[in-house]
């Protein structure tokens, strides 16, 4: 039994408010990045960086052993940074290396890698050129973050969906590691579904019916019935639009059965809406600290 007393909008926060300290300076995990998306550019930056093999100035290390050594399964961590899977902590080392090898990248024979450090590393880039012409200090807001946040917003970083809900059971100590479930396999994890309205709780997962997206429930507000539908008003998190994010005001309508688990319609205040599954990890239990 594993007992977790960390709400799924604690890891939100944990993310974004205010985000992690690096070496180029305070950076939030707040980006939507998938590698099904067409703006995803994570294996642009690690294939380039896996080809490359450039080693630190310091200490030797090339960025996925600066970033992975140490995990378990370090070549698995790699392979889910590069589509936005990662585990934040691989992120924060990958982040620091990047940042004190930035010379690197800019005298690397790698295209890719020559362009990164010239759009988001250098002094000064072509944004600046307003300010530059007109002898004014640069005022814009991209240049009042850091380079390693402008990557992060430039789609190079990132979790979508299924890095989420994972990277929160790994942050609260259900998961040790990355167990590689994609959607349409969470009942592998959270085998029960829970059929009844009124046993909806909190980090039960939500499995879209088409298996596109996967979101957690963080508290479960009132359960209602009306004319014989039964209508449970949550609030829940994800990895959508904008990142991670905590959605208040979302409405479950329990509906037909679809072999041994009910279908409930999703509704409300929700980047994603339609047709899911609800379901309860066996041996996870939450206690409020």
């Amino acid at each position: 039994m594993v007992t977790v007393s960390k709400r799924p909008n604690e890891f939100v926060d944990f993310l974004r408010n205010p985000g992690f300290r690096t070496n180029a300076g305070m950076v939030a995990l707040d980006t939507y990045m998938g590698i099904h998306r067409p703006e995803c550019k994570g294996p642009i930056l690690f294939d380039a960086l896996t080809a490359t093999g450039i080693k630190d100035t310091d200490n030797g290390k090339t960025a996925f052993e600066a970033s992975c050594e140490g995990m378990k399964y370090s070549q698995e961590e790699w392979r889910i940074m590069r589509k936005g899977q990662g585990f934040y902590e691989c992120y924060v080392r990958l982040w620091n290396w990047l940042w004190d090898n930035q010379e690197q990248l800019r005298d690397s024979n790698n295209v890719s890698l020559k362009a990164i450090y010239s759009f988001y590393f250098a002094p000064w880039n072509d944004l600046d050129l307003p300010y530059r012409q007109l002898g004014l200090p640069v005022l814009s807001l991209w240049r009042l973050e850091n380079a390693i946040q402008r990557m992060m917003h430039g789609n190079y970083f990132g979790n979508e969906c299924i890095g989420f809900v994972s990277n929160y059971l790994r942050w609260t100590g259900v998961w040790e590691f990355y167990m590689g479930i994609a959607n349409g396999q969470w009942s592998r994890e959270f085998e029960i579904p829970v059929n009844k309205p009124d046993e909806i709780a909190v980090l039960n997962v939500l499995e879209w019916a088409d298996n596109s997206h996967v979101a957690i429930v963080d508290r479960v507000n009132s359960v209602n019935v009306q004319n014989g539908i039964s209508k449970v008003d949550i609030d829940m998190c994800q990895c959508s639009s904008g990142g991670p994010r905590y959605d208040k005001g979302v409405v479950l309508q329990a509906g037909e059965f679809t072999g041994n688990a009910r279908v409930y319609t999703l509704s409300g205040n929700v980047p994603v809406q339609g047709n899911v599954y609800v379901r309860k990890k066996r041996s996870l239990v939450f206690q409020a600290s």
